[in-house]
């Protein structure tokens, strides 16, 4: 598209900063530049980095949580070749979507993660494909003098706000065992990995916070191999049948105990029930919690509550990438009125619990979850935007009321958008008939400047030229939203 420039020969007062278009055609119509229309959607699976390290019969892993943005660190534990059980009951119950560990390591133990990640067949096969799954590190990565540098200036949020550059290192011992020398190694070059591999992984999505840092319990895990959870069917995933189709994270449930047992309201509880049957619990305190739960459930008198805390449920989802893009200022209308009705459904949630918090040790817990903070938030979101107006201009717009500077400024943007409208439309009128709309538009650095769609190709000098007009400019423009011609 051509458009030329010329400004009008009425002056206006020029507002410093200030930025609007007003377009008038025949007939009149005002034209408004469409907003981000980015929408927010849930990720369909849960994006897991482990890092695995081996010496010496004894294991060590460290896995980063994109969602939850938490460390998972599993202690040095005895782990014999050529099985490596530990090993195979890890990558089971975390189910990595990417593997990193040192490719100087012991033959047999990157044989068996090449298993473990790729599977027995591919591995057996003399070429191995390209994939991102599995990713061998330098082994300089893995030195334990470097691991425990990066350690100690990790950026951890769970770190209290006054914590000082010389007590930074102490708190960070009081959460990681550096006498641990396997399981530090590999999480230093999990470190190491997020720090250079982020933006490939994430494609902007994520953002690299540790929360929290914890440790794997493996005391209370019912061990079980391979050929017990087949035939159990506990899991029977289908792969896609069409082979272009296929993925590491897009199967088919079959029929399982799984499938069966599934009915859960989101995906965050089907995930969790997913992690929940790969993990099997010999803890008899947590197995009688868990039938508490479901007995209260179960009961027909609780069956009209029930219904409603799964309407709740339904609509809670991560909101980790919601945050990054409120952090970085990337937050769409959508991306606020999603964290405020997952806001909402939480307290819901957690309100219910706190209700009937003697009916179980669960409900207790998430019972004590209810903070002022998140009915202050909730609160905050509700009263300041307007939902209406934003959804409309598809761009973040405060209610009325919240701020009296920002309510003038609001008016008197209205009024120069009135004024712009009328004036286009006065043009227009003078305006040659050939010449369907024109377009009002402010650049700070120029002034006001009446646009013109240019109506036929190779238009000469005298064409551009209109009584009362002065003529600027023509140039060839892209009209997108971010664009001010």
């Amino acid at each position: 598209m051509m458009d030329f420039e010329v400004t009008t020969s009425d002056s206006f007062v020029q507002s410093s900063g200030f930025s609007t278009t007003s377009t008038t055609s025949r007939p009149q119509s005002v034209n408004n530049i469409p907003g981000d229309t980015t929408s927010c959607s849930s990720a369909d699976i849960q994006e897991m980095v482990m890092s695995v390290f081996w010496r010496g019969g004894f294991l060590g892993a460290a896995c980063y949580c994109f969602e939850t943005s938490q460390i998972h660190i599993l202690a040095d534990i005895r782990d014999e070749m050529p099985d490596f059980k530990i090993l195979q009951c890890l990558f089971r119950q975390i189910q990595p979507s990417r593997v990193i560990t040192s490719g100087t390591l012991s033959f047999n133990f990157i044989k068996k993660v090449k298993q473990l990640v790729l599977g027995e067949e591919t591995v057996a096969s003399e070429e191995l494909p390209m994939t991102d799954k599995l990713h061998f590190q330098p082994s300089k990565v893995f030195v334990y003098d470097n691991c425990v540098r990066r350690i100690l200036v990790m950026d951890l949020g769970c770190a209290p706000e006054d914590l000082s550059p010389e007590d930074r290192p102490s708190y960070i011992r009081s959460l990681v065992d550096l006498s641990q020398e396997r399981s530090v190694c590999a999480l230093g070059g999990l470190l190491s990995f997020l720090d250079k591999s982020l933006a490939r992984l994430t494609l902007g999505a994520y953002e690299c916070n540790i929360l929290a840092v914890k440790y794997l319990s493996l005391d209370n895990i019912l061990w079980m191999d391979t050929d017990t959870l087949m035939n159990l069917q506990i899991f029977a995933p289908k792969d896609h049948p069409s082979s272009f189709k296929w993925s590491w994270n897009r199967s088919k449930e079959g029929f399982s105990i799984f499938g069966l047992f599934n009915q859960c309201a989101s995906k965050l509880g089907t995930r969790r029930m997913r992690t929940l049957m790969s993990q099997p619990t010999k803890d008899r305190y947590v197995i009688e919690s868990r039938l508490e739960v479901i007995k209260f459930c179960l009961e027909s008198r609780h069956a009209p509550v029930v219904k409603n805390i799964r309407e709740n449920i339904s609509h809670v989802q991560c909101v980790s990438k919601i945050l990054t893009h409120l952090k970085n200022g990337l937050a769409t209308v959508n991306h606020w009125l999603l964290l405020h009705k997952v806001l909402t459904n939480a307290i819901g949630i957690a309100e219910f619990c706190h209700a009937h918090q003697a009916s179980g040790y669960y409900f207790q817990q998430i019972g004590s979850c209810l903070d002022n903070v998140l009915y202050i938030i909730a609160q905050s979101i509700s009263r300041i935007m307007d939902k209406e107006s934003s959804l409309l201009e598809e761009r973040f717009i405060v209610s009325e009321g919240i701020c009296e500077e920002l309510d003038r400024r609001k008016v008197h943007a209205q009024k120069v958008c009135t004024v712009t409208s009328q004036v286009a439309q006065r043009e227009i009128e003078s305006l040659p008939p050939y010449v369907e709309s024109c377009r009002i538009i402010y650049v700070p650095e120029i002034g006001y400047l009446l646009t013109i769609k240019q109506w036929k190709e190779k238009l000469t000098q005298e064409e551009m030229n209109f009584p009362g007009l002065e003529f600027k400019s023509s140039m060839n423009v892209l009209e997108i939203p971010r664009c001010l011609f």
